[in-house]
């Protein structure tokens, strides 16, 4: 069984399902950042949101 630090792994963020990549939008869409196609996962989207670069770089 994987760790838990596995699943929440921002590499293992294609086992999102439908409701979640719906919720993801929305959420996106709330913040105005709904046209960013490149957060395409939670932790993307919260590192944006929250000010910080998605991609770790300063």
């Amino acid at each position: 069984m994987p760790s838990q630090d596995a699943f929440q792994s921002p590499q293992n963020h294609s086992r999102d399902g439908p409701e979640i990549q719906t919720d993801l939008q929305m959420s996106k869409e709330q913040s105005g950042l709904g046209h960013r196609t490149d957060l395409d996962s939670y932790f993307r989207y919260n590192d944006v949101d929250e000010g910080r670069d998605p991609d770790g770089e300063c």
